[in-house]
């Protein structure tokens, strides 16, 4: 929480924070159960994107359709795909990494069946009744998943 903290004291329009996904050991759609559980997070990335902070949030295979609160709530842009990201007159380009195996024909099928449309709709109806079962208790994996970038004034 103090990264997220002190990412503010910096001049906020000049900053981007790039999440990679597996965030949280599970968070699916808008649940309430979720929102409550990363209540201190969720205020943190709300108070930052408040701040003019660009956050960008890459869904990984354990944080998924969480745009119904992290898009309409938080104003962090979701993405599901690779992106090409302009930083410091650098392209660069940044992924969950969840596709780098193409040869990886389960977990393909596995992550069609979790992005489909239909689970997608079951996870806004069904969003605390399995998470809070499934998730596995400890702390968000916020550590492994934050790139962040302050732009050309912070390299000269």
């Amino acid at each position: 929480m103090r990264f997220l903290h002190s990412i503010k004291a910096k001049n906020p329009k000049q900053v981007q924070l790039f999440l990679l996904g597996d965030i949280f050991d599970l968070w699916v759609s808008n649940g309430a159960v979720f929102v409550k559980k990363f209540q201190a997070i969720s205020d943190a990335i709300g108070d930052l994107t408040s701040s003019g902070v660009r956050v960008v949030f890459f869904e990984g295979n354990h944080d998924l359709h969480i745009a119904p609160h992290w898009k309409n709530v938080l104003n962090v842009d979701v993405l599901t795909e690779a992106q090409t990201f302009e930083i410091d007159q650098m392209k660069v380009r940044l992924e969950h990494g969840d596709l780098i195996n193409l040869n990886d024909k389960a977990y393909l099928r596995l992550r069609a069946v979790l992005r489909h449309p239909w689970v997608e709709q079951l996870g806004h109806w069904l969003p605390g009744f399995f998470g809070s079962r499934l998730e596995k208790p400890g702390v968000p994996r916020v550590a492994r998943s934050l790139v962040t970038t302050e732009l050309a004034t912070s390299l000269n």
